[in-house]
């Protein structure tokens, strides 16, 4: 019994002697370094699937403490808050199932788990027609389509059609063709909704001839041979000097979205704003011999002046009329004669420099004024160059 026992006891330390503890995987070295986790699309878009089944797949990254990407291969569960408006299986593949907005997650085996907002929309309620109005001379060709209210992306459809073919045509692929003046209604049929776009065709008598072409932030402007003016690019605040009817312009502006519950990624603001494409003419019957165009109050003003050194401006003239911006074109002073104008200050026939708007322009600590007035100081002046409304830069 004895013998037996000893026997036992050599047995189980030679057992245990051989008991040594295996080596970490990789996966397990890297688990132990996650410190957070990130779900995105591909692309780092916008959170945004569409319904009607469609999908999209989903990537999760590890990071250490220090946001580098752990490189190692690491096992994800994949979950969804409402698999009722989002589905997504163990690969990272998301379907949209119905509209509404939830959270899907990617979880390591330690429990570090990252999140991505998901909004699920209807094609038929988050589309809108991309331009839906435009202006065209004849012989031009515009595409047509329908793009989402949150991406700049857009769909490709066909069944277009026009209320006029002998004004505007469009063929199966949304492309319009402007044959003579006058107005059309593009239409199109698409999720259950119909798309509308005026097409408006104008009419130049004559081939625009330049002499000058003054660009500014939002917009550009030129001189015609005879001195009339003509602008073109975003009609915001009334830059372009004109009330007729403009192209519409749809811009998205891409900004990132920092790392939190939602991941890092990139959204869109959608502007929408009257524009135009060709030239148009500023609605006045004055005749300039010089132009200058600046950056004013997040939009641009147009100024001319005569041969006769009337200074007239448009757009954001808020510093000169102290009311809302507008179309119209102003008079800067009713006795004040300019060899040089630049909004909002101007040089005259005696070499004296004046300027409205912000006092610092004019060398002054006083208030801000509507009317001209003259700089301070002793200097002679040939050119005075104006700068950023808002800021005290002049030259």
């Amino acid at each position: 019994m004895k013998l037996a026992s000893a026997i036992m006891l050599v047995l189980g330390a030679v057992v245990a002697c051989h008991d040594t503890p295996t080596e970490p995987t990789a996966e397990e070295l890297a688990l132990a370094r996650v410190y957070s986790v990130r779900v995105n699309r591909p692309s780092e878009a916008s959170s945004l699937l569409f319904l009607f089944g469609n999908s999209d797949q989903l990537i999760a990254k590890a990071f250490d403490s220090a946001g580098v990407e752990i490189a190692t291969p690491l096992r994800f569960e994949w979950y969804s808050d409402d698999p009722s408006i989002v589905e997504i299986d163990q690969n990272g593949r998301a379907t949209a199932k119905r509209s509404g907005r939830t959270m899907v997650h990617a979880r390591v085996a330690t429990g570090v788990s990252g999140t991505k907002p998901l909004t699920v929309f209807d094609p038929g309620t988050a589309l809108a027609i991309n331009p839906d109005s435009s202006r065209m001379l004849p012989g031009q060709r515009r595409s047509l389509g329908l793009q989402y209210l949150t991406i700049p992306d857009t769909v490709r459809v066909q069944g277009w059609s026009s209320s006029n073919i002998a004004l505007a045509t469009v063929d199966d692929d949304g492309v319009v063709t402007a044959v003579a003046p006058g107005l059309a209604t593009i239409t199109v049929a698409y999720a259950g909704r119909t798309f509308r776009s005026e097409v408006r065709v104008a009419d130049i008598a004559t081939p625009l001839r330049f002499t000058t072409v003054a660009a500014g932030h939002f917009a550009t402007c030129a001189l015609a041979v005879d001195g009339t003016a003509y602008c073109w690019g975003t009609a915001r605040d009334g830059t372009l000097g004109s009330a007729e009817p403009m192209d519409r312009c749809i811009n998205y502006l891409a900004y990132n979205i920092p790392g939190g519950a939602g991941g890092p990624g990139i959204a869109f603001d959608r502007y929408v704003a009257n524009c135009a494409m060709e030239p148009a003419r500023v609605a006045t019957s004055l005749r300039f011999a010089s132009l200058d165009v600046r950056y004013a109050g997040g939009a641009s003003v147009g100024c001319g002046t005569t041969s006769g050194g009337e200074a007239h401006c448009w757009g954001a003239t808020g510093d000169l009329t102290g009311g809302s911006p507008g179309p119209t074109v102003v008079p800067v002073s009713a006795q004040l004669r300019f060899t040089s104008f630049s909004f909002p200050c101007g040089v005259t026939a005696g070499n004296d420099a004046w300027c409205f708007g912000d006092p610092a322009a004019r060398g002054a600590p006083a208030t801000a004024s509507t009317t001209p007035t003259q700089v301070t100081g002793t200097g002679i002046w040939r050119i005075v160059t104006g700068g950023l409304s808002g800021t005290t830069h002049r030259c």
